[in-house]
């Protein structure tokens, strides 16, 4: 392995399930945070629709925001389907995430549809992505532990992970909805000890915010300012002991 590779998704996954709604300039100063501690790869929003996740509502301004303000950033968006990467990709996205629940309940518990509905929606997602020349990472959520189903069969997430792959995604995200996530940058290292991966990457949220809209109980910040700062300074001690770059 010669790196380790940090994305914080805390400014999308960590807030979408607060209950208090911040303003946009709350969020930069997060995203502010997590630069000045070192993170180079930053999954900053979600252009999902706002009646369903309010705390998103402000995705293109943020995003705009973001790409002014940290240049140097690597900053991804989740898209939920076709029409929130058109609207990610007039706000200027260069690089989109999808998910992808393992499990037939938990994607009618998330987006009302069947997993083979869902699969095929986000292979339609990331190829359209690709076309517009945008960089792409597919989440494979409940990817071990279903709240509905239970363990999630490994079969299963190895043919997910073949879907994804099949559909060109630039990294497969193996995530573990009721912590934090685990992902192979390079599609075929998912789940397969026949591909080692070239790097590992990890997925981190600030104090451990949020989770999955369903089914899991969210973890609530306390004092947002607080939270912001725990992170800054966990990651900046991670990144000194490890003695590894945040990429």
């Amino acid at each position: 392995m010669e790196s380790i590779w940090i994305t914080d998704v805390s400014p999308r996954d960590g807030l979408q399930n607060q209950a208090k709604l911040l303003s946009t300039g709350d969020k930069l100063a997060l995203i502010g945070l997590l630069v000045a501690a070192g993170l180079r790869r930053v999954e900053v929003t979600s252009f999902v629709s706002p009646k369903a996740v309010p705390q998103m509502a402000d995705a293109a301004d943020l995003l705009s925001l973001v790409i002014e303000q940290f240049p140097q950033l690597q900053s991804t968006v989740l898209v939920p389907n076709p029409r929130g990467l058109e609207r990610a990709r007039l706000a200027g996205a260069g690089e989109i995430s999808v998910v992808l629940a393992a499990t037939e309940t938990m994607n009618r518990k998330n987006i009302n549809q069947g997993l083979a509905d869902a699969t095929r929606n986000c292979q339609d997602t990331v190829r359209a992505a690709k076309a517009m020349g945008m960089r792409t990472r597919a989440y494979l959520a409940v990817a071990f532990d279903c709240p509905f189903e239970g363990v999630t069969p490994v079969l299963t997430l190895m043919a997910l992970a073949e879907e994804t792959q099949d559909a060109q995604a630039d990294d497969i995200v193996i995530a573990e909805a009721h912590q934090h996530r685990c992902t192979a940058p390079d599609s075929r290292a998912s789940g397969h000890s026949n591909y080692p991966a070239p790097y590992c990457c990890f997925g981190c949220r600030a104090a451990n915010t949020g989770t999955c809209r369903v089914g899991i109980k969210s973890v609530q910040a306390t004092d947002s300012c607080g939270a912001n700062h725990l992170c800054a300074a966990a990651n900046r001690a991670a990144h000194q002991k490890c003695r590894l770059p945040a990429k």
